[in-house]
């Protein structure tokens, strides 16, 4: 269950991505900073995400990237990534934030 404090930071994120918050719940997916990662793991999580419509119809995708990465966007600069690009959000916030409002974290 969240406290008070994740759903303050909920609310501002729903609010700043302009989301209607109908009690979605919020996934999380924690990028790494590596060749492996961003020439398989996120390709096949982008790949699942396209595949399992249902997910992004009934959750909030919401991609939290390696510090070094934000400054590269190497993972979110990727084509595959485009096409899921109005459906998923990249994060701006630090991580002990989302961690505070997440339902669930991918890894």
């Amino acid at each position: 269950m969240r406290n008070d404090r994740g759903n303050k930071i909920r609310k501002k994120f729903f609010s700043k991505n302009n989301i209607e918050d109908r009690g979605q719940k919020v996934l999380v997916y924690f990028g790494a900073d590596s060749q492996e990662y961003f020439q398989q793991a996120f390709p096949a999580f982008c790949s699942l995400l396209l595949q399992e419509k249902n997910i992004l119809d009934n959750y909030i995708i919401l991609i939290q990237q390696h510090p070094r990465v934000k400054y590269t966007n190497q993972d979110c600069a990727q084509p595959i990534f485009q096409l899921l690009r109005s459906k998923v959000y990249v994060s701006n916030l630090p991580s002990l934030e989302v961690l505070a409002f997440a339902d669930a974290l991918l890894y």
